[in-house]
C-alpha cells in the first residue's frame, strides 16, 4: 500500500502539541512497518539526521516549497497527479480539490473555535472553520482524540459516529519519566531546573517550590485566571513560585502584563519555548501541575 501523509507540520525546530503528534507518529510507523511505502509531504528541504536514523527504505520524503497556501495548492497538486492509496493528515484539513477516489484519514483534535470564537483570531478563525467543516464532510474517516471530541463532531458536525474512531494522544516514554533521583533521605535535583534559578526540596523548606502550566500563551489557556488565583494563595507563602512554560500565542499581551498589574512579577516566571527534557525535568520537580484552560480537546 503506498501512504501519503502530511508532515509539514513534524519537522520544525520548536515542535509543541500537533507538530508533535505528527513527528511521534512518524516515528512511532517508521519503527513497525517496513512493508507499506510511505511518502512524507514536508515544507522545507530536510537535513536531519535524528530523522534519517529513524527513517527505512520504504519512506520517501518528498518537499513542496509552495509559499502559501500549502495544502490547498501544493498537497493537493501532488496528490492529485500522483494519488496514494490513502492519504492522512494529522490536523483538520484536506486539499478541497481532490480525486473522488482518493482516501483520506484526518485527526480532528478539538472544536474549540465553536466553544470560545472570541478567543480565535482572523482570518485563521474562519479557516479553521471552514476547512475543519470541510473535513468531516469530505474525510474518508476521522481520527478523535477523545471521546470528547467525537461527540462534539456528532453533534456539532452532525457527523456520522461510525465514521470516527477514537485513538487518544500518547507521550515518549523515553524522555517523560521521572527525572528526580531518591537516595536515602536526600534528593537529587537536575541541572536543567537549577540553572532557571528555581527547584524543589521536601528537605529543605527554604528553598523555592513551584506550580508549573504548560501551555501555549493565549487567552483560551485562562493563564489571567491562574495567575490571580497564584496572586491571592501566596500571601502567606514566601516560597512558592508559579513557572508557565510555552510560547507566545495570540492575545497574550494582557497575560504578560498580569503579574506586573498584581505586584508578583518577581514570583511568576516566563519560560518560553521549552524542550522536551526541559520539560521532564520541571513536570518532575513541580509542586503540582494545573490546567486551567477554558477548552480542550484532549487535556
Amino acid at each position: 500500500m503506498n501512504i501519503s501523509i502530511d508532515a509539514s507540520r513534524a519537522f520544525v525546530s520548536e515542535r509543541t502539541g500537533t507538530e508533535n503528534y505528527s513527528y511521534q507518529l512518524i516515528r512511532a510507523i517508521a519503527k513497525i512497518d517496513q512493508k507499506n511505502r510511505y511518502t512524507l509531504f514536508t515544507r522545507c528541504h530536510l537535513n536531519m539526521p535524528e530523522l534519517r536514523w529513524h527513517l527505512n527504505k520504504n519512506f520517501v520524503v518528498k518537499p513542496i516549497t509552495t509559499p502559501r497556501l500549502w495544502t490547498q495548492i501544493g498537497l493537493a497538486k501532488e496528490v492529485f497527479f500522483h494519488p496514494p492509496d490513502v492519504l492522512f493528515i494529522p490536523s483538520h484539513t484536506i486539499p478541497m480539490i481532490h480525486l473522488i477516489s482518493l482516501k483520506t484519514v484526518v485527526t480532528i483534535h478539538d472544536l474549540g473555535y465553536e466553544y470560545l470564537p472570541q478567543y480565535h483570531q482572523f482570518p485563521q478563525k474562519l479557516y479553521l472553520n471552514k476547512s475543519t467543516e470541510f473535513a468531516v464532510k469530505q474525510a474518508t474517516h476521522l481520527i478523535a482524540v477523545s471521546k470528547a471530541t467525537k461527540k462534539d463532531l456528532i453533534n456539532k458536525l452532525n457527523c456520522p459516529a461510525e465514521k470516527i474512531t477514537v485513538i487518544y494522544e500518547g507521550f515518549d516514554k523515553t524522555k517523560f519519566k521521572p527525572v528526580i533521583r531518591h537516595s536515602g533521605n536526600e534528593r537529587s535535583e537536575d541541572s536543567r531546573i537549577k540553572k532557571n534559578g528555581f527547584w524543589t526540596s521536601q528537605n529543605d523548606k527554604s528553598t523555592n517550590r513551584y506550580i508549573l502550566f504548560v501551555g501555549t500563551i493565549q487567552p483560551r489557556k485562562n493563564i489571567v485566571r491562574l495567575i490571580e488565583a497564584f496572586a491571592k494563595v501566596i500571601v502567606d507563602t514566601n516560597n512558592l513560585q508559579l513557572v508557565i512554560a510555552g510560547n507566545k500565542g495570540w492575545l497574550y499581551d494582557e497575560i504578560l502584563k498580569t503579574p506586573e498589574k498584581l505586584g508578583i512579577a518577581d514570583r511568576v516566571k516566563f519560560l518560553g519555548y521549552t524542550s522536551d527534557d526541559d520539560l521532564a525535568s520541571l513536570y518532575s520537580s513541580a509542586l503540582c501541575l494545573c490546567l486551567p484552560s477554558l477548552f480542550e480537546g484532549f487535556g
